[in-house]
C-alpha cells in the first residue's frame, strides 16, 4: 500500500507537470506584473514549497510534529489536497488561455463566472491553498506549517493586484446569464 506522503508527493508532481504543459497555450500579454512583484512572489514561492518539499523543512525543530500520530491525519490531509488541486485545474481549463501564473491583462480576455467562477472569485488560489493546507497537515509538521504560512499571504497579494488591473478592462463575461462570483 501506498503511504499518504508518497502518494502526496505524486499529486503535487503531476499537477506541476499538467500546470507546466498547460501554460504553453496561453493568449496574448497585452500587461504584465513589474519584476519586483513577479519575484517578491516568486521568493515567497519557493521558501514554502522549501519548507513543504525540500529538506529545510525537515531539518531540527521543524521535523517536530503538530499532532497526535494518527493515520487518518495524513490521509485526511491528502484528501484536502487532492480535492485542492482538482478544483484549481477545474478552474484552469475553464479559463482555458486567459490563464496567467502572475499578474498580467490578456488580448482580448473575458471575465468567466461559470463552473468554479461562480463558487469564488478565485478558484486556482482557493483550491491551491487548499491543497497547501492538506500537505501541511499531512506532513504534520513545524516546517509544513512554515510552508504553508510562507505560501498563503501569496494568493491574497496576487488577487488584489489582480482586481485592481481587471475592474476597469473587464470584457464580456462569457455568459452574461451566468451567476456573479460571490466575493
Amino acid at each position: 500500500m501506498i503511504a499518504p506522503l508518497e502518494l502526496l508527493d505524486f499529486l503535487w508532481t503531476l499537477w506541476l507537470v499538467a500546470w507546466l504543459v498547460a501554460a504553453r497555450w496561453t493568449a496574448k500579454t497585452v500587461v504584465r506584473q513589474s519584476v519586483a512583484a513577479r519575484l517578491s512572489h516568486g521568493l515567497l514561492v519557493a521558501a514554502g514549497a522549501l519548507f513543504l518539499f525540500g529538506r529545510l523543512g525537515r531539518l531540527g525543530p521543524l521535523v517536530r510534529p503538530l499532532f497526535l500520530a494518527t493515520p487518518w491525519t495524513a490521509w485526511a490531509g491528502v484528501v484536502l489536497c487532492a480535492v485542492g488541486l482538482g478544483f484549481a485545474v477545474w478552474a484552469r481549463v475553464l479559463i482555458g488561455r486567459y490563464w496567467s501564473g502572475s499578474v498580467v491583462l490578456k488580448a482580448d480576455h473575458a471575465l468567466i463566472r461559470v463552473g468554479p467562477y461562480a463558487l469564488t472569485r478565485h478558484p486556482i488560489y482557493s483550491g491551491l491553498l487548499l491543497a497547501l493546507t492538506g500537505t501541511a497537515l499531512a506532513r504534520d509538521s513545524l516546517g509544513g506549517l512554515l510552508g504553508l504560512a510562507c505560501s498563503s499571504p501569496v494568493p491574497s497579494s496576487s488577487c488584489d493586484k489582480r482586481n485592481a488591473s481587471s475592474s476597469s478592462t473587464s470584457g464580456p463575461p462569457t455568459r452574461p446569464t451566468e451567476p456573479r462570483s460571490r466575493r
